[in-house]
């Protein structure tokens, strides 16, 4: 009898979730990358303020789709949302992609604040998300300063010279321009590739992912270029998805959208002081650039 009440037990959703429509939210990175955070919050958020009427389904490092294959999953609806990066499909994104020029600004709260004004005030772009590519831009996620990971110090623009640094989108003409070899490698097989010397660093990451990934393992040299934010990492709704909300859901969605966008901040600057912390503390080399450099490279 105990048996058969615990198994009853477990087959019963929490109430709070019985009936509830189910979301599905992919990721093609791992949860405890700092970059997912703001995703995370969003999804929970939707949830609580919606009084469990919807209960959503995180899947995260790529379990239902590689990074190149999430935004056409969103457009269908096969999946719900999804936190992506334009880069892995910058066919898609044409107008989108001039918020992935460097040297532009090296603070990234006032570009994503840029991003978010020019989606809601300028036709074009918003056409291309909704119209073209039948997505809602939630809001702009995990972004941060551009970083270079190496395994030998890159000091001045002159040390890029010859290696192989793993990049892509803008970031890789901007490898090339300063004498490197961008080499194209997914995120996640870079970490084997700088191990067994394949490459000899990594860039086209943002700082506050840097200690989660552990690149630092495998290269302890962690260089600011001056660059800024290396591109545009989001956060999208299925417009399939949202056109058949109610209202009145859809209305608490976008405002989950707008104070996510502030959420983002606050996860990010707290992550890149418990990156900055950590990194101290087990003896890995941070180099910004000199202001000459930086000038160099832009």
């Amino acid at each position: 009898m105990i048996l058969l009440a615990l198994l009853v037990c477990c087959s019963v959703a929490p109430a709070s979730f019985a009936g509830a429509k189910h979301l599905r939210f992919a990721s093609y990175i791992t949860s405890n990358n700092p970059a997912n955070f703001s995703f995370g919050w969003f999804a929970k958020e939707f949830e609580r303020r919606t009084n469990g009427r919807y209960k959503v389904d995180l899947y995260y490092g790529g379990s239902l789709g590689k990074a190149a294959e999430l935004a056409d999953m969103c457009a269908s609806g096969a999946v719900d949302a999804i936190f992506c990066a334009i880069g892995y499909t910058p066919q898609k994104f044409i107008l989108t992609r001039g918020f992935e020029s460097l040297f532009m600004t090296e603070n990234p709260i006032a570009w994503g604040k840029a991003i978010w004004e020019m989606y809601n005030t300028f036709p074009p772009l918003k056409k291309e998300w909704e119209e073209k590519n039948k997505l809602i831009f939630a809001f702009f996620s995990g972004m941060d300063n551009n970083t270079i990971l190496s395994k030998r110090p890159i000091r001045t623009v002159q040390d890029i010279k010859g290696m192989k640094i793993r990049s892509y989108a803008a970031v890789g003409k901007m490898v090339k321009l300063l004498g490197g070899e961008p080499v194209a490698i997914a995120f996640p097989e870079t970490y084997d590739a700088i191990h067994r010397g394949v490459i000899d660093g990594a860039s086209g990451i943002g700082f506050q992912t840097t200690y989660m990934c552990k690149l630092w393992e495998v290269a302890p040299y962690i260089t600011n270029p001056g660059c800024g934010v290396y591109g545009l990492t989001y956060t999208a709704i299925s417009k399939f998805t949202y056109d058949r909300l109610p209202l009145k859901d859809r209305q608490i969605m976008d405002q989950v959208r707008k104070d996510a966008a502030k959420k983002q901040f606050e996860l990010m600057v707290n992550a890149e002081r418990k990156n900055v912390q950590l990194f101290l503390k087990r003896g890995i080399k941070l180099i910004n650039w000199s202001k000459k450099q930086k000038e160099i490279a832009s």
